[in-house]
Order: C-alpha cells, then structure tokens, then sequence
C-alpha cells in the first residue's frame, strides 16, 4: 500500500538554473531497466558491484565477470541504454525521456547544444559501446545505443528537478508531487543499493562511511543524496565552473546530515541546494 505523507520542501538558493542530467541519471534509467526485464535479468546482464575503478576505465570491462561492472560507471550504463524497450533508437529514446520526466513530475526537455557538444566529443564512450560489443554486452547498436545514452544526460533539470526525482526514488517509485506511482517498490530499492555501493565510483566506500546516504554525483557539479523511505536532498552548482570540489561537497554533505533530526532531514546550506522530505506514516492492508 503506498505511503501516506506528508510533502515538506527546503530550499535555499536559485532552484530554477537548468543544466544537464550527466550520469545523476543513471540510477533512474537502472531502475526503470529493473521494471522492465525484473531485477534478477538486469543484474545478470549489468552487473551490480562496485570496480574500484573511475567511471570510463577499460581495465575494469576486461576484469569483471560481467563486463559492464555496474549501472552507474558508463560501460553497465551504456549497456543499460541498450536495454531500453523499443526497435528503434528513438522508440528507446523516448522510452527514457517520458520515464525520466515521471521521475521529475514534468516533461523534461532535451538541450540540443549540449548534446550535439558531447556527441561530439564523447570518443571514449563510442569507444567503450564498441568494446562491449565485442564480449557480448552491447544490446542494440553501439553507436545508436550510445547516442541514446548522450540524450538522456542531456536533459535539462533543475535543482527542484534533480530532487524530485531523488524523492520519487527514495519513496519507492511514488512522486510526492503529482502522486504518480512512476514504477514499483522493488526496482527503486535495488537502485539505491547500487548507489550506495558505487554512486561516486571509487570514492563510494569513502562517501557512505563519512554521510551514511546512498549518493551519485554529476560531472555537471550536482550530487543527489537519498534517505530511503524520508526523501531526497540535492546540492547544484550555478555552473560547472563554480561547482565545489569533491573534498568541499563532502563536508558540505557532512554538514546538511548533522542538521538532521530523529525522522527528518533539513537543510540549510551553501550554493543552489533543496530537499525533499517526506513525513507520514506506512499503512498496510
């Protein structure tokens, strides 16, 4: 039965300044491939585990069992674009598109410069799409499959939008706002689990030890952190230029936790930052 609560909203900064989803996508498109094939298929064929690696490292698609490592580096992430129901590049495309805006709780708008920018100059992913091919874990073609994948890091959110979409993901596929059950229960657990064991690829073990929240952070500067069952709490730069190192986004972290109380977070911190925070209680049948 599904929650009711409560919606409680911080804010503190411009929430409105859009820049591109980058890989803070990825979760989201792991969970929607989770409702899709179920989530035994998906961690067969995506992997599930952390590299240890960076996020575009070779070594890691030669050494794991898998190939793809997980959903959040971009070889399991190239795979899961691949996954996408659909015949077609843009049948897959807009399968993501109308998922990913649910997620938001509005239809998320491609930005064309940006992603005619990264398409061309997204060598090493092609490189990469091509190289899971090889070893079996390209599911469409690699080149289409990665131009899907460069659209839907090509969306442009908000800070309100990014934490709409942590809370929908933290409550278990519901959007607080608009009600909309986007997906099962079970597909969203399964992606904060991932998030939790890689969501900031080499530095995942680091990052939970020190916040205790599943994260994924965006080459964009953002970085969404989840409280499963509670909400979703998102830190955006104004601009990659001014986005905060990692160092700074941890202890920007540290501090916005620490204000937390028994049921509920808050925040009141620093640079273009919300959060979401539901409140309320579990009925059952």
């Amino acid at each position: 039965m599904d929650r009711q609560c409560q919606l409680r909203v911080l804010r503190a900064g411009d929430l409105n300044t859009l820049c591109s989803t980058q890989s803070i996508s990825a979760p989201c498109v792991f969970a929607l491939i989770c409702q899709e094939l179920g989530p035994d298929r998906a961690r067969e064929l995506l992997g599930i585990d952390a590299t240890g690696h960076p996020f575009n490292s070779v070594m890691a698609i030669v050494s794991t069992p898998t190939h793809t490592g997980n959903p959040l580096v971009n070889a399991g992430a190239l795979a899961a674009s691949s996954l996408a129901p659909g015949d077609t590049a843009d049948e897959k495309w807009d399968f993501f598109q109308q998922g990913l805006s649910r997620f938001a709780g509005r239809l998320l708008e491609l930005d064309p410069e940006g992603h005619s920018s990264e398409a061309a100059s997204n060598t090493r992913k092609r490189e990469i799409a091509g190289l899971l091919e090889s070893h079996g874990r390209s599911f469409f073609d690699p080149i289409l499959a990665t131009d899907t994948h460069t659209r839907q890091c090509a969306l442009r959110v908000s800070a309100q939008d990014l934490a709409m979409i942590g809370a929908t993901l933290a409550e278990g596929g519901l959007n607080p706002v608009t009600g909309d059950r986007v997906m099962d229960a079970v597909p969203c657990a399964r992606a904060l689990a991932v998030m939790a064991m890689a969501g900031l690829y080499e530095h995942s073990g680091g990052w939970l030890y020190d916040i205790g929240l599943p994260g994924k952070s965006g080459v964009s500067g953002g970085i969404v952190n989840l409280a499963p069952g509670k909400g979703g709490l998102v830190q955006q730069p104004a601009s990659i230029s001014a986005a905060d190192s990692q160092k700074d986004r941890l202890g920007q972290a540290e501090v916005l936790v620490a204000l937390s109380e028994a049921d509920r977070f808050g925040l009141a911190h620093g640079s273009l930052s919300v959060a979401f925070s539901l409140e309320g209680t579990l009925h059952r049948r």
